[in-house]
């Protein structure tokens, strides 16, 4: 709704910010989804061990994900800024 009361929709990086995060946030719930499946069956005696590589993975890619999601969230809100300045520097001239 920001998006649109900024008049931000039309924005061609706000096109793809948008559905990158939605992205990085699916993949990044799915992670820590798996990541708390693997520990309940590890608890529950279901498996025996996990492997550094798989376990060093998950914790990767997790990671990554989370980067991309601070990097958008920045991104988003940098954009948000610049558009209140163009609008204030509109309304400042239409005085």
């Amino acid at each position: 709704f920001v998006n649109i009361k900024l008049g931000l929709d039309k924005n061609k990086y706000m096109k793809w910010f948008v559905p990158t995060y939605a992205v990085a946030t699916g993949l990044a719930g799915m992670m820590l989804l798996v990541r708390g499946v693997i520990d309940v069956l590890l608890q529950a005696g279901k498996i025996e061990t996990l492997s550094s590589g798989i376990n060093g993975m998950i914790s990767g890619l997790s990671g990554l994900f989370h980067v991309i999601l601070g990097v958008m969230i920045v991104s988003i809100f940098v954009l948000w800024i610049i558009s209140l300045k163009g609008e204030k520097k509109i309304e400042s001239e239409s005085k």
